[in-house]
């Protein structure tokens, strides 16, 4: 396995990002950055290629917090049995970990023309009237927003076009949530690694 060095990106001073980049390696060589309980959920895995991002996540986890288990809520979400939220994503030989105080939302996406053709699938008309709509760039990045709020709503069965609305004021990015009964307001941030596109909400939800 080659590994790079692990990068950190700094959101504020309550919130951190990880990434870990590696090519194909040999998955029984890092069975001592598992659990007891994590080799068994990966001898359940069948696609070498999730057993390579489910290792590979565990290996990060272990290098920056120790074998400190991740558990997942009723919905699929991670999280550490203490106060640290997490939020886990992963793109093509690449992990990333974010660690807050606070509840965070964090994607990877690769910058390609895939959001661009589905863009009426997951953005607003009002979105479409805002954002640069012909830029990859762009339109990666709105996806890879609504996928970070995704993460935030805590729910499944979300219409992403309707109920996830991001604003783009100049280069400030926000996020709304709407709920049955309220809503969810945040202030998203978006940086570069490489060819992909990291999002994460920069500060704590607010409910209004």
């Amino acid at each position: 396995m080659v590994l790079s060095n692990i990068h950190s990106i700094k959101i504020n001073s309550e919130t951190e990002v990880f990434l870990l980049s590696y090519d194909s390696f040999i998955i029984e060589d890092y069975l001592d950055s598992l659990t007891e309980k994590e080799i068994l959920k990966l001898n359940s895995i069948g696609h070498k290629t999730r057993k390579e991002e489910f290792v590979a996540t565990r290996i990060l986890r272990t290098e920056i917090v120790g074998k400190k288990e991740i558990q997942y809520s009723g919905i699929g979400a991670p999280y550490f049995n203490d106060r640290q939220f997490i939020s886990i994503s992963h793109t093509t030989e690449i992990v990333g970990l974010a660690i807050s105080t606070y509840k965070v939302g964090f994607d990877l996406e690769p910058i390609r023309d895939k959001a661009k053709r589905l863009k009426g699938k997951f953005l607003h008309d009002d979105e479409i009237i805002a954002l640069q709509i012909e830029s990859d760039l762009e339109m990666t990045t709105a996806w890879s927003m609504k996928e970070s709020l995704y993460k935030l709503a805590g729910r499944k069965k979300i219409i992403f076009k309707d109920e996830l609305r991001l604003v783009k004021n100049e280069k400030d990015w926000s996020g709304i949530i709407y709920n049955e009964k309220e809503s969810i307001h945040t202030k998203m941030k978006t940086f570069h690694s490489g060819n992909n596109v990291l999002t994460i909400n920069s500060e704590p939800i607010e409910i209004k």
